[in-house]
């Protein structure tokens, strides 16, 4: 009887640690990475990380960022926020612009995200199907009635990823 009790307790506080993990994934991008994509080589995030984060998250307009180099631009801002924005698809965040240099970039960084999500059944768990995922659109249909859109188009010489969340 002892050891049903404290087996029910553990997995309460297991229960209880995956909330907090799984709220923090949803309410900071440095915490989605921490959870769903962590690497052996990260380092601890800079403060503006958070600042990144929050804005991309919540923020109502654009949002550029210039920072120097290795300053984890791409990893935050474009894979951690795509994986975000698919894992946790919202109304509110149903548009955004990533500017890459050329189409062949912009491709290759749709195609990353693309393929780390759709293996990975712990962010992908919601999908009822896969309409378009030919490097130039992802278009992913949910078990809810909400559906993402990720598409590529070319605007004055740069090549633009926009992100859209629709129902």
């Amino acid at each position: 009887m002892k050891t049903a009790k404290v087996d029910i307790e553990t997995e309460k506080a297991e229960i209880k640690q995956q909330l907090v993990s799984e709220e923090r994934a949803l309410n900071s991008l440095i915490g989605f990475r921490e959870e769903f994509i962590p690497s052996s080589d990260d380092v601890k995030p800079a403060s503006f990380h958070e600042d990144w984060s929050k804005i991309l998250l919540t923020g109502t307009g654009n949002f550029a960022i210039e920072a120097f180099r290795e300053s984890a631009k791409t990893q935050i801002a474009i894979r951690a926020n795509l994986l975000h924005a698919l894992t946790y698809p919202q109304k509110h965040r149903n548009y955004s612009v990533i500017i890459c240099a050329t189409q062949t970039t912009a491709s290759k960084k749709l195609q990353e995200v693309s393929r780390e999500f759709l293996v990975n059944g712990a962010m992908n768990g919601l999908v009822q199907e896969v309409k378009d995922n030919s490097g130039l659109a992802l278009e992913v249909h949910y078990k809810t009635v909400e559906k993402v859109r990720t598409a590529i188009n070319f605007v004055r010489g740069n090549f633009f990823m926009h992100v859209m969340i629709y129902s």
